[in-house]
């Protein structure tokens, strides 16, 4: 992506930002290593932080799927210890309460 941006940019990048799907049933941005910062191979998650770009999580209750098995503190909390942000939105004003809660 940050190679995508310089191109973008004619060389130059400004960069600093990324927001991928990240959540406790889609772990793939930090445990898939699908990136290669010169000879090492990490996840897109320790790239960007590598890159030093700020990693905004979004998705962390799976579309809905993980009430089905996980609480909703248990949630945030695993998107919180992978990226800098996490961008939640649910349709359910509870499952907001709840967040707003863990926050504070």
């Amino acid at each position: 992506v940050n190679e995508l941006a310089k191109k973008a940019g004619d060389g130059h990048s400004n960069l600093r930002f990324i927001q991928l799907p990240y959540s406790i049933l889609y772990p793939g941005a930090l445990t898939h290593k699908t990136q290669k910062i010169g000879q090492q191979d990490m996840s897109m998650i320790d790239a960007c932080h590598t890159l030093g770009l700020t990693v905004v999580g979004s998705m962390p209750y799976a579309m809905g799927h993980g009430f089905d098995r996980f609480t909703v503190s248990e949630m945030l909390r695993f998107a919180l210890d992978g990226v800098n942000i996490v961008n939640v939105g649910s349709s359910n004003i509870e499952h907001i309460s709840e967040a707003l809660a863990q926050l504070t």
